[in-house]
């Protein structure tokens, strides 16, 4: 079985199909899941996430000559101005 949200839907409040809030999910699926996941939250154990980005990239753009996905992987170059 796959899961697919569709948080956009409920943050439409406008009913111009335009998102005008964001929602965060966490990825459980039960009452059990979410009891450990508020543990692990409760007593800090979820990771230290201080000073840490995600960057998502888009493939190779061949027009322009531009490659998203080299530009994202740089981000972490301390030489990169």
């Amino acid at each position: 079985m796959r899961f697919s949200p569709v948080g956009a839907l409920y943050a439409d409040v406008g009913g111009d199909d335009v998102p005008d809030l964001s929602i965060g999910r966490l990825p459980l699926r039960s009452e059990g899941e979410l009891g450990v996941w508020l543990s692990k939250s409760a007593a800090g154990e979820l990771g230290d996430y201080d000073n840490t980005a995600v960057f998502a990239a888009d493939a190779y753009d061949a027009d322009q000559g531009y490659s998203f996905t080299a530009d994202s992987d740089n981000q972490n170059d301390p030489d990169r101005a």
